[in-house]
């Protein structure tokens, strides 16, 4: 079972167990106004989208992934098409999903494993390592190089179990520098040897900051999930931030850790800790004892649509269908969990949209103040 470095789990355990003994939690300096048309100005909307063009962000998994010729097709950022294959060789890739004849989509969203991706107008055929391999009726193409017409390649870099890229394919790419002091806390988890559980692709009407936001506080945990499996086995409102830049670490305890007041046993890793990494600008990694949850919130088409893309993975190698049965069960719950999320992303859209002049931020909700002040600090450079 994969964790984080035993003495680091353990000071973060003892911190928050203190918190949680004090009825408390850590707080930013002050109560935080913010304007509603920072989620509803089409320059501001505008600025976020360019921004998310030119930071990494996770493709996928590399448990999704882990065979040559298998692929993974997704819907990322304004309704834009990528592919995800690994290829003859081991090496991973991200394109383009569009065909560089017309432009046809090549393959569904979805996963497989095939080794040519036909496209469904004209039969142009690529390779996994995005080579073009046929073109029906050559002769109308006399003087095109092959060789430069495969599928369009993103930057991306395998690093810490999950495939990073760019969808700016003119961006350079550098998954440390980005991630900073992050890096080496990511790399402690070994994801590469988790097994892949499940994904799921959502849709709907809110702004894809208060989705992201939802993800950034727990002090919603026992009134939006009440009966689900995060409410029932979390402590609500129990909060301990790091800062990484713009990127945050966020703690909350699980009811277990009370046990450690009065029978201190031995524990494993963050036993008792679900860990949440938001890396910025609009990537979840909430790690907790039975796995990790990888949650991308992109924009859609406009400022108030936003997708989320959800991939649940299982800390640990499984090969037999009972323990893989257990491990679906238990991804369905927190997809429920996820789910009631969404609906409380749509109603704060839908609120701020009516013509609410403001909403606040409460002293409790640190990650949510340091991911507002990043997300308007970073936009400033996209904004015309």
């Amino acid at each position: 079972m994969n964790t984080m470095e035993q003495k680091l789990a353990e000071t973060l355990t003892e911190r928050v167990l203190k918190l949680v003994n004090a009825d408390s939690t850590e707080f930013a300096d002050s109560v935080m106004a913010v304007d509603s048309s920072f989620y509803t100005d089409p320059e501001q909307w505008r600025a976020e989208c360019e921004l998310m063009e030119n930071v990494p962000t996770i493709a996928a998994p590399s448990a999704m992934l882990r065979e040559s010729h298998q692929y993974v097709a997704r819907t990322v950022n304004n309704h834009r098409r990528i592919l995800i294959t690994r290829d003859e060789a081991g090496k991973a890739h991200v394109f383009l999903n569009a065909c560089r004849h017309r432009g046809s989509v090549l393959v569904d969203d979805g996963e497989g494993c095939q080794k040519r991706f036909t496209c469904p107008y004209h039969n142009w055929t690529y390779a996994t390592d995005g080579g073009l391999k046929g073109v029906p009726f050559q002769q109308g193409f006399e003087g095109m190089d092959k060789a430069a017409h495969g599928l369009l390649e993103l930057p991306s870099e395998e690093k810490y179990g999950l495939i990073w890229y760019i969808l700016n394919p003119k961006a350079e790419l550098d998954v440390d520098a980005s991630l900073g002091e992050l890096s080496g806390e990511l790399a402690q988890w070994k994801y590469q040897d988790y097994e892949y559980i499940s994904h799921n692709h959502y849709a709907v009407q809110a702004n894809w900051k208060n989705a992201v936001e939802a993800f950034a506080e727990f002090y919603h945990f026992k009134f939006v999930h009440a009966n689900s499996l995060v409410g029932q086995g979390t402590i609500s409102n129990v909060t301990a931030m790091d800062t990484y830049g713009y990127h945050t670490r966020l703690l909350s305890p699980l009811a277990t850790i009370t046990e450690l007041n009065d029978n201190p046993q031995p524990y494993h890793g963050t036993q008792h800790l679900a860990v949440v990494y938001n890396v910025f600008p609009n990537l979840i990694i909430a790690n907790s004892p039975i796995g990790v949850e990888c949650l991308q919130i992109m924009p859609g088409n406009s400022p108030d649509t936003v997708m989320l893309y959800y991939v649940g993975m299982a800390n640990m190698r499984i090969d037999d269908e009972e323990t893989m049965a257990g491990y679906k069960t238990l991804f369905e719950g927190m997809q429920e969990v996820a789910e009631e999320d969404l609906t409380a992303m749509v109603a704060c859209t839908t609120g701020i949209n009516s013509g609410l002049p403001n909403i606040v931020f409460g002293k409790n909700e640190p990650g949510n103040q340091h991911f507002i002040r990043s997300v308007k600090s970073a936009s400033e450079a996209y904004k015309k």
